[in-house]
This record gives C-alpha cells, sequence and structure tokens, in this order.
C-alpha cells in the first residue's frame, strides 16, 4: 500500500511515519494482501469542523477502485487520529469491493450512495442508521485496539509520557496540586 501525505505539517498529534505504518496495518486487517498491495492512498490533514473527523473518496471511476483520498481533522488528538483512520479505511474497503458506491439518480440529477444493492437518500435516513456507517463505527474499535496492541507488544512508536499532576498538602494542611514530588 503506498501512502501518501498533504499538509503533514500541520499535524503535531502523531509523526507521519506511525499514521504510514497504522494505515497499511489495519487496511491489511480489513483486505486481501493483494487488494492491499495495489491500493495508494492519499492522506489530507486538514482543519475541520468540530463533529466532524474526516471524509473518505475513492479515486476514478473504475468499478472496483484502489486510489482513495482520506481528510484527516490535524486537530483531533493521537487516538482519535487512528480512530479516524480506521473508520475511513473501513469505508475505502467498503468502495473497493463496490459495495459503497456513488450512483446517479436522474430524477434529482444528482448522486446518491448505493450500498450493495439498495439506493440510499442520505437526507432521510439518519447518518448512524445508513449501513455503511454502521459497518464502519463497527469496526473502528476494534482495529485501533489491534493496531495498539501490536504496537505496544513489538514496543513500536513508543508515546512519550507526560507528567500526572499530584496533590500534596501545604504547609497549612491545606491540598495543593503540584508536579513531581514536594520540596520539603
Amino acid at each position: 500500500m503506498r501512502v501518501y501525505f498533504r499538509n503533514a505539517k500541520d499535524n503535531k498529534h502523531i509523526c507521519l511515519e506511525e499514521f504510514r505504518f497504522a494505515a497499511r496495518f489495519m487496511y491489511l486487517l480489513l483486505v486481501s494482501e493483494r487488494e492491499h498491495d495495489k491500493t495508494t492512498l492519499h492522506v489530507n490533514f486538514s482543519s475541520l469542523k468540530r463533529t466532524l473527523h474526516g471524509a473518505a473518496i475513492s479515486i476514478g471511476d473504475e468499478k472496483y477502485p484502489k486510489k482513495f483520498a482520506i481528510v484527516i481533522n490535524h486537530k483531533l488528538k493521537r487516538k482519535g487520529q487512528l480512530l479516524t483512520l480506521a473508520h475511513e479505511l473501513v469505508h475505502c474497503k467498503q468502495y473497493s469491493r463496490s459495495q459503497l458506491r456513488h450512483v446517479f439518480d436522474r430524477k434529482i440529477k444528482d448522486y446518491r450512495l448505493q450500498f450493495e444493492t439498495k439506493v440510499y437518500n442520505e437526507e432521510r435516513v439518519s447518518y448512524w442508521d445508513l449501513p455503511w456507517e454502521v459497518e464502519a463505527h463497527g469496526r473502528e474499535y476494534g482495529l485501533y485496539h489491534r493496531y495498539e496492541h501490536f504496537r505496544k507488544q513489538y514496543g513500536l512508536f513508543p508515546q512519550r509520557k507526560t507528567p500526572t499532576l499530584r496533590k500534596r498538602r501545604g504547609p497549612s494542611g491545606q491540598l495543593r496540586h503540584g508536579r513531581g514530588k514536594s520540596r520539603g
């Protein structure tokens, strides 16, 4: 799988090497090795609305596309970006197998999404009830946790430890918040 980045300098929460590795690892859990090796992924880190974490589209008009573009909200922390990546990779899998595709609706003269054999009007169906979103939300945590388990098991991309705040008592006996050991 080839992974290319755009606006990578805007992303402060995860290194590109880890993101590339995570994308390859998670996608290999979704598709065959042959399909994985033929896939190209373009990742754009961007500032999105607070409620929007990411988006995925297929590039080109092939029935079984192998090129995809994913937008990830660079304001999300590391875990949020990896969960969003997992979610969007499920959509890439759906596009690549032609489970999810854009079809032209002549009545409205616009495109609608078709999942398997049924065409959906996204304005009439709740986001949470759309079958491609049900699958993506259902798989994102599993993909994320399998990646994290593998990463920790093999000591890949160690995470920095941030100091924790400890409660301590001051000279008057009142609780104070501070970092590390108390001086005395």
